[in-house]
This record gives structure tokens, sequence and C-alpha cells, in this order.
């Protein structure tokens, strides 16, 4: 793990055991937890031994504040605008006290001008979405990452010239989750459909998941813009989906192909920009045909 004792991508990094609550199961519980707090993010680890996270909160959007609702003293509550409410708790109130000064000097102040496109990651258990996320969005690559039902993030971009800001959903994989899925997708304004080359299981769950991106929002007149993201393409001796296997699904979706590596990053920039083009694209046509509709009205 990084020493984040010092300097940080926003003031100082800092690091220390607290007391979070846990948000898996409806039995709450308390569990003590390493934090590392540097750049806009604060990572949570089992204990100082584990070399990858067990959570990364981004900081973007969110609030810091006293957690009224809680009877635990010195608890305070990192509100996520997008994702969810954590609940921490400290061993004193100074030390309560320093840790909600220390995060809110790493939230990053936001742009009220730029707009925010709300991109959602699918794709089976395992195809690395959460990967391809954290390496757009942090630099890094975890290969012992394990996401929750949902992690959300912002990343603050510039795509041939116009800077925006994307809210990037990444969505466990899981049957069990389909209904939350579901409400996902409702909201969502983009799509990164992601399959593993090296999986070919993969691959056919890429395509139920476009048929019920279809479905969820069959009431649009065009399907959503979206990518079609073959992963881990540093394996490619594992390969079992040929390139022109995928790029002839990808035709047939109408979208674009990429074959990326969350490991080398390759192709991950291509990913999000392109996919932002796409958006950004969708929205000047609906600016023309709300112009066009405006003069048609006869009064």
């Amino acid at each position: 793990m990084a020493d984040p004792a010092g300097p940080g991508g926003a003031g100082e990094g800092k690091r220390g055991f607290l007391t979070k609550q846990g948000g898996g199961n409806k039995a709450k519980t308390w569990k003590k937890r390493l934090f590392v707090l540097e750049g806009h993010t604060l990572s949570y680890y089992k204990n100082s031994k584990a070399t990858a996270p067990l959570g990364i909160i981004s900081l973007s959007g969110c609030t810091i504040s006293p957690a009224d609702s809680i009877k635990k003293k010195n608890c305070f509550q990192v509100y996520h605008p997008i994702r969810r409410t954590f609940y921490i708790y400290a061993e004193s109130q100074e030390e309560m006290l320093d840790w909600m000064t220390a995060i809110r000097e790493h939230v990053p102040r936001s742009d009220s001008s730029l707009l925010t496109y709300k991109i959602v990651m699918l794709g089976a258990g395992g195809v690395g979405k959460s990967a391809l996320t954290l390496q757009f969005v942090n630099n890094m690559f975890l290969a012992d990452y394990e996401p929750t039902i949902e992690d959300s993030f912002l990343k603050q971009l510039t795509v041939d010239g116009q800077s925006c800001r994307l809210s990037i959903l990444d969505t466990a994989g899981q049957e069990e989750y389909t209904t939350i899925t579901d409400q996902y997708i409702e909201v969502g304004e983009g799509f990164v459909l992601v399959f593993d080359i090296t999986s070919a299981a993969s691959f056919e769950d890429v395509k139920k998941v476009h048929s019920k991106v279809r479905r969820v929002t069959e009431a649009m007149d065009d399907l959503p813009p979206m990518v079609l993201v073959g992963n881990k393409v540093d394996l490619v001796d594992l390969r079992q989906v040929e390139k022109e296997t995928a790029e002839s699904l990808a035709a047939q979706f109408g979208c674009p192909y990429f074959e990326a590596s969350a490991l080398t990053r390759e192709n991950v920039e291509n990913v999000f920009h392109e996919i932002t083009r796409i958006m950004r694209a969708n929205d000047a046509e609906d600016d023309v045909n709300i112009k066009r509709d405006k003069k048609c009205i006869i009064s």
C-alpha cells in the first residue's frame, strides 16, 4: 500500500483506524478499518497488512457532517449524492473533528457550469468493470478489488476541447441484483457494455445485457448511447472471443467496439472519451429536434 503521509492530490494525505458501519446486510455491523485519505478518494482496508482496499469512496460531490441520527458518540457521515451515506466513528471527538476537516479538504470544488453525464457499467461479474473504472478515474489497477452491489465515481475530463463531468456507476454483475440493475439503466444516459475476451460465457452475457437495456429503454425513440468493450486484451493468448466476432456484434448493436486492458490502461481513456462524444452528439441532436418542433407549432 502506498504511504499517503506526504502531499496528496488535494491537501495532505492521512491514514488511521476508524470504525465503519457495514452496509452489506440488514443487520448493521460496525468494524474497525484502516482508512487512507489521498487525492480525491477515501479508501478503507481490512487491516494494515491488506494490499487492496475493501472499498473506495470518491469524494466528488460529498458532504461531511456529524451523524446526529446515529446513536454513537463521535460519529460522522460521508454523504455521497449518488451512492449512499457512509457512517464512521472515531475514538474521540477531537479525532472525529480532525478527520472531518481533513476529508473536507480533499473534496474537490465542483464547477456547476459543467454538464454531467451519467454512465452505467454493465456486464457479467468478474469481467473487469470495476478495474476499468478505477483505472480511468484513479489511474490505478487493483487485481483484488471487491466491489459492492454498486460503486459510483465522478470524473472531470476534457474531450475534443470541451470539459464535462462523468458520473460513472459501476454495477455488480450477479443475477440477484437484476432489479437493481434495471433501476440503474432507467437513470443512465450512456452505457459501457463489458465482456472478458478470455471468456466466451461473458460474451454471451453481454448480449443479454444489451437486450435488457433495450427492454428497459423501449419507450425511447432510439437506443441510448453505448460502447462495447472487450476487456483483458493483455491476456490475448487466452482469447476465447475473436476480435472480428465482437466487431460483428457491435455492428448489430450499432455502437463502437474497443479492446481494452484495465491492467495496461490500453484504450481505457478511448472508451470513456468515445461514449462522451456519443452522448454529447445526442444532446446536440435533441436540441435541434426541439427547435424544429417549436417551428412546427401552429397557433
